[in-house]
């Protein structure tokens, strides 16, 4: 007889060609390899075999005479037990999914062996985290050989009528107090780093930058959120603005209005968070120096890890975008932070170019001038960031007011050909000049308004 893989002490034979009335089965001397009588240890009594019944089981402690039992052979019913059994009172910690548990009550665990099994109900610890503790079986001593994770539909636990996911029959690995549902490993619980991020209020002024990130598709969706950590603060997103023309809806970047001598010379990690909050990576850490600001800041994949890259802005944006992008400088302020001086900057990294014939034309969705942002009305509103109580800037020509003033103090732009402000129909010229000279016209305006202080 051989040993039946996959099955605890169950050895098998095939009965010879010849019809025999009865058999015998016989433990033989392990030292002798010759089948003989006077080589045999043990032996049950005579058997008949019914022609259906095809295990025999032999009582415990009785190795010589046995009749009996005889049944049908399931190699379910004789599983191998577990390298790693469960003892009762072992703790695991389950982080769970949104997907996995749907509208569930709450998550429950379903503990079995060979003879017995058990549900106990999960505890909540932090969102999406259960801790599930073995029950006790009816023989203290005894062990559980395997455990499902179930999501429940109501308070009572059960198989009947259904319940809404579950995950396959679990072997423990013998060492590991968590296991993932995502990705279905188990591995070490490492508590959860929850965060209240500071709020940042929208809006710059003198002491205060605006910064741009483009998360590049990386935990961009509705369950994450990221935020900047400078120090021990972490700072939430001031808001969000369509920015790349992708899809039906566009991409948003987030930015942050943050006072810059809290970023000059500091070094600033970019976190990401779930939507309750709690810590999911910090993606890098980015020394801050002054003018970063004038900089998009991008997260890319590089190799297998993220990184921020700061520079400039690739593809198509929309016009209200980078109207929202002057809104976070300062017309007629000198400085190269985020004053005029800073023009180049702004121009060159968040400003893409595209060939057009033989023109170079802003990569732009929709025309800037006739967005209206918000903007000072005197410069010593730089000071209390005080702005006008409806918009009533154009962007477009705070953009050309920008330019002039950054041109005639000593600032030099890139080498494109032309600069043509993009439009709904670009090929009309005559409704492109017509735009230009109302944003000139514009100017003399907006420089009345802001020279008045």
């Amino acid at each position: 007889m051989v040993a039946e893989p996959g099955v605890l002490d169950i050895y098998s034979v095939v009965s010879p060609t010849t019809a025999y009335e009865k058999l015998i089965f016989t433990r033989m001397n392990s030292a002798e390899s010759l089948n003989d009588w006077a080589n045999k240890w043990n032996q049950t009594d005579n058997l008949v075999y019914d022609g259906t019944n095809n295990l025999f089981t032999l009582p415990a402690d009785v190795w010589d005479g046995a009749t009996t039992t005889w049944s049908i052979y399931n190699a379910a019913d004789h599983p191998i037990p577990p390298a790693n059994p469960i003892s009762a009172g072992q703790e695991t910690y389950v982080t769970v999914t949104t997907t996995f548990m749907g509208a569930a009550d709450h998550l429950a665990g379903y503990y079995f062996n060979g003879t017995e099994n058990a549900w106990v109900n999960g505890v909540l610890v932090t969102p999406r985290v259960y801790k599930v503790t073995a029950p006790t079986p009816t023989v203290p001593t005894d062990k559980w050989d395997k455990v499902i994770f179930v999501a429940m539909p109501t308070a009572v636990n059960g198989w009947e009528p259904t319940v809404i996911n579950k995950t396959a029959d679990l072997l423990w690995d013998g060492t590991s107090d968590h296991y993932d549902i995502a990705t279905s490993a188990w591995g070490t619980y490492v508590p959860r780093t929850h965060v209240v991020p500071t709020a940042t209020t929208e809006g710059i002024d003198r002491s205060k930058v605006r910064l741009w990130l483009n998360r590049g598709g990386h935990y961009d969706s509705g369950a994450h959120q990221y935020v900047l950590k400078v120090g021990a603060t972490y700072y939430a997103a001031s808001g969000y603005t369509k920015a790349l023309v992708f899809g039906t809806d566009g991409i948003y970047f987030p930015f942050f209005d943050l006072p810059s001598a809290t970023l000059n010379g500091a070094s600033v990690d970019v976190v990401v968070l779930d939507d309750v909050g709690y810590l999911v990576t910090t993606i890098a850490t980015v020394p801050y120096v002054t003018g970063d600001n004038n900089k998009l800041w991008q997260v890319d994949l590089v190799g297998e890890a993220l990184v921020v890259n700061k520079g400039g802005l690739v593809g198509r944006i929309y016009a209200g975008f980078f109207a929202k992008v002057l809104e976070g400088y300062l017309t007629c302020d000198a400085n190269n932070e985020n004053g005029y001086m800073a023009f180049g900057d702004i121009d060159g990294n968040f400003l893409p170019r595209v060939a057009e014939g033989e023109s170079v034309v802003w990569n732009m969705e929709g025309s800037l001038g006739g967005i209206l942002i918000a903007d000072y009305v005197n410069e010593a509103d730089y000071l209390t960031g005080t702005r006008e109580a409806v918009a009533a800037t154009d962007a477009y020509a705070k953009y050309e007011r920008m330019r002039t003033l950054f041109l005639g103090n000593g600032g030099t732009l890139g080498t494109a050909t032309e600069r043509v402000n993009q439009t709904i129909n670009p090929t009309n010229n005559m409704f492109v000049l017509l735009s230009a000279m109302f944003g000139f016209a514009l100017i003399g305006i907006f420089v009345y308004k802001k020279k008045k202080a």
